[in-house]
């Protein structure tokens, strides 16, 4: 009986754009497995999809059938081992998995086998592309972190802000013009100390206010919203230990912003009634005060 195998392509978002081709993987693992005397027994190709985890449609339903035909296939071929995984540990968890049912992964443009010498030069095949991807993730995340300091969001816009349609020396956000209102009400209302933060939610929901989705917000992501410095201006990324002041037009003031988390944390406001509106006035620390007009 002859050697059989399945063929696995793979192109990431960012590989789509460079145009690594789907096809020229095709071609040079069909004419390896040609060259070999394998037949191929079936092809999956995951378009679109990064190789840092397993999590991947055609590579599930690829192990799927590697599974049920296991006593029939001997190789999965690659064109090479990062477009299995550029992820060391889920490359030697997927190997182990494949050599469970008796089958061997091949690279078509890598030379390496199941002898102890070939084995060992697959697993620093592995260890490369997992470096090549540590370093590609290290260069996104410092040039991440010089914009920040330039005061350049670089992430996906909060709800509230958008990306200037024109990006030509613009700022890195603006003010969505449909929903920044609603945050701004938001924020107006909470302040009154007169609104739960699940009434706010259903006075402001009730205006428009919507996810960047087109969903209702939850109680939890309007928490967030309350508590994010980015409405008045400051960026915050916490994972990076970041604060800083942005390049772009706040929805909210300081005062405001200030105002809001007054109230978050239990201060009531001192109220004091006049012709056209309330002025609700917090107490900082003793040293300034923030006064804020509401509407009537």
């Amino acid at each position: 009986m002859g050697m059989k195998a399945v063929i696995y392509t793979r192109v990431s978002t960012v590989e789509q754009v460079e145009n690594f081709s789907l096809e020229t993987q095709l071609t040079t693992c069909q004419a390896y497995c040609t060259r070999e005397g394998i037949e191929v027994a079936a092809v999956f190709t995951d378009e679109g999809k990064s190789a840092k985890s397993t999590d991947r449609p055609e590579l599930q339903e690829l192990l799927k059938y590697c599974q049920d035909h296991r006593k029939s296939l001997d190789f999965v071929v690659v064109y090479d081992v990062s477009r299995f995984s550029r992820h060391a540990p889920s490359h030697i968890a997927l190997r182990a998995t494949l050599q469970k049912w008796g089958i061997s992964l091949r690279s078509a443009t890598q030379q390496f086998d199941d002898s102890s010498t070939g084995e060992f030069m697959e697993l620093i095949l592995s260890a490369m592309a997992h470096l090549d991807n540590r370093q590609r993730a290290d260069r996104t995340k410092d040039g991440m972190r010089a914009s920040l300091v330039a005061g350049r969001w670089t992430h996906i816009p909060p709800v509230g802000y958008r990306k200037p349609l024109d990006s030509h020396n613009a700022p890195s956000l603006e003010p969505d013009p449909e929903q920044a209102p609603h945050v701004r009400q938001a924020f107006e209302l909470i302040a009154t100390g007169r609104y739960s933060k699940r009434r706010a939610l259903e006075e402001v929901t009730a205006l428009g206010l919507r996810t960047r989705r087109g969903t209702r917000m939850s109680n939890q992501s309007f928490a967030s919203l309350l508590h994010n410095p980015i409405y008045a201006g400051r960026m915050r990324v916490k994972a990076w230990g970041f604060e800083g002041p942005g390049d772009f037009e706040p929805i909210v003031s300081e005062e405001l912003f200030a105002a809001v988390q007054a109230v978050l944390n239990g201060r009531k406001p001192a109220t004091s009634r006049h012709l056209h509106g309330t002025t609700l006035t917090f107490r900082c620390a003793d040293s300034f005060a923030v006064e804020l007009a509401t509407l009537p």
